[in-house]
């Protein structure tokens, strides 16, 4: 299959979850059901980052607003399940260790688009604060 037939990453994934539906689905993926189980295992994985940001944003902790009783951040049970979910459909898909994705060369390269995803946030962190 030429790359440039393979489906684009859905509308709505993070950069993370696009790169990592670039790579899967050129890889490891050709099926409906294969294409439709990345997608899904990618956005739960896009939901548990967004409530690992709100923890991180907000607090480990809330306090109700009636009683001022301080309780866990609901958003870790929330993340809890996403990445629950993450998990089985990547087990699922069996994306276990697999050396023609984890070998030397695809994990540099990995690395080097983790970094400069790193990169970009801390941009936007930084933007953030100054506004």
């Amino acid at each position: 299959m030429n790359i440039n037939d393979l489906p684009r990453p859905p509308a709505g994934l993070s950069k993370r979850s696009r790169l990592l539906w670039n790579f899967l689905v050129a890889h490891k993926a050709r099926s409906f059901g294969r294409l439709s189980l990345i997608e899904q295992a990618l956005r739960a994985l896009d939901r548990a980052e967004e409530c690992r940001k709100a923890v991180d944003r907000e607090g480990i902790t809330a306090t109700t607003k009636t009683t001022g009783a301080i309780h866990v951040h609901p958003m870790l049970k929330a993340e809890k399940e996403f990445r629950a979910q993450f998990i089985a459909a990547w087990t699922r898909l069996g994306l276990a260790f697999d050396y023609d994705v984890d070998s030397p060369e695809c994990i540099r390269w990995a690395d080097s688009q983790a970094a400069e995803h790193e990169d970009e946030q801390a941009d936007e962190q930084d933007e953030n604060e100054n506004d």
